[in-house]
C-alpha cells in the first residue's frame, strides 16, 4: 500500500486482497457497500485530523462543558463504517436459504425450542 493513498483506497486493497485470498468477487450490492465504506474511511481520517487541532471538550452556548462535536460525528461514522463492513461478505457465509431457514424453523417445532416444560 502506497504511504500516499487514502485510508478509502488503503481499505478498498485490504478488502479486495482478503476477498481474492478466500477466492471470492464481490457481487454489485458489496461492491456498493464497499463504494460507500471507503468514501466513510475517507471523512473518518479527515476528521481524526480534524480533532488534533480541536479540544476533545468545548462550551456550549450556555457555557456547559460539552463532547466537541467531532468526537460525536466520529463515533458515529466509525458505527456506519462497521456496519457497512459487516454487510460485506468476505468468507462465503451467504445467508440461509428459504429451504435452510424452513428447515430450522421445522427443527424449532418439533423438538420444542423455546418452550417451557413442567
Amino acid at each position: 500500500m502506497s504511504e500516499n493513498s487514502t485510508a478509502g483506497e488503503q481499505l478498498r486493497q485490504r478488502i479486495e486482497a482478503e476477498a481474492a485470498t478466500n477466492s471470492l468477487a464481490l457481487d454489485n450490492r458489496e461492491q456498493a457497500l464497499l463504494d460507500q465504506a471507503c468514501n466513510l474511511a475517507d471523512t473518518i481520517a479527515m476528521l481524526e485530523l480534524a480533532l488534533v487541532d480541536e479540544p476533545p471538550v468545548t462550551r456550549s452556548q450556555r457555557g456547559q462543558s460539552i463532547v466537541s462535536p467531532l468526537i460525536t460525528e466520529l463515533r458515529q461514522s466509525r458505527l456506519a463504517l462497521l456496519r457497512l463492513l459487516g454487510a460485506i461478505d468476505l468468507h462465503g457465509a451467504a445467508a440461509p436459504t428459504a429451504s435452510q431457514r424452513g428447515r430450522h424453523a421445522a427443527n424449532a417445532r418439533w423438538h420444542g425450542h423455546g418452550r417451557k416444560t413442567a
